[in-house]
């Protein structure tokens, strides 16, 4: 994992985000103690199941779909 940058919440003071140097995904969130900040998963508002998401970036503008 390579560090990304600083991110603050109200309720704790800084979070450090770690990437992959390969890209892949999830990125990770980690609390100053050393826990991860754990995201919850999208759910469908009708059917309940997760919801996809695909991304794709052409020039400066980024298009992200969102299914179940």
């Amino acid at each position: 994992m390579q560090f990304e940058c600083h991110l603050f919440e109200a309720d704790v003071p800084i979070l450090f985000a770690f990437k992959c140097p390969n890209g892949h995904l999830p990125k990770k969130l980690i609390y100053p103690d050393s826990r991860e900040k754990i995201i919850p998963k999208q759910l469908c508002d009708e059917c309940g199941y997760e919801i996809n998401r695909n991304s794709q970036r052409k020039k400066s503008i980024l298009t992200t779909t969102y299914t179940c």
